[in-house]
């Protein structure tokens, strides 16, 4: 029985993440210095598939990560200019509505954030998966964590 491929060399990852931002077949394989049959061939397989899509989801992922890292650094200043109203202004009405301003934006509609968090709402409309990734991504981004890895095929490699 022949061997099949359980993993995808580095150059074929590569035309893989070119296919991944809109690249042609013709353009990723000039890109790499191969013919565009070789990728087109390629492309006819699972394996190869499944890696532009993971490519894809990074690509998706780090535009995420970027866009809601832009997101929590336009509202530090925003937040902090409260916080300095509701500390020094010499109106209690300035005060009060500063102080009244945090509550609101502390505490969710029908529910209690805990004690750090805050809410911040942003309208936009995605696919059910490509919403859990902005989700994930976008927790990820509020909270410092680094994001999951996605496994590395590393070495090609076979099996029977």
């Amino acid at each position: 029985m022949a061997k099949r491929p359980v993993s995808l060399n580095p150059k074929q990852k590569l035309i893989a993440e070119l296919l991944a931002v809109g690249m042609s077949s013709a353009q990723a394989a000039k890109e790499v210095g191969v013919s565009r049959s070789y990728v087109e061939i390629l492309q006819r397989g699972s394996l190869f598939e499944l890696e532009i899509d993971a490519a894809r989801e990074r690509l998706m992922r780090k535009k995420l990560k970027k866009f809601a890292n832009m997101i929590v650094d336009e509202l530090e200043p925003s937040l902090e200019k409260i916080r300095t109203l509701r500390d020094t202004a010499d109106d209690e009405r300035v005060q009060l509505r500063a102080a009244e301003s945090i509550i609101e934006k502390a505490l969710p509609r029908g529910g209690v954030l805990r004690e750090g968090e805050t809410e911040t709402r942003v309208h936009v409309t995605l696919s059910d998966e490509k919403a859990a990734i902005a989700r994930e991504v976008i927790a990820e981004a509020i909270s410092g964590t680094t994001p999951k890895a996605l496994p590395d095929a590393g070495n090609p490699e076979t099996e029977e």
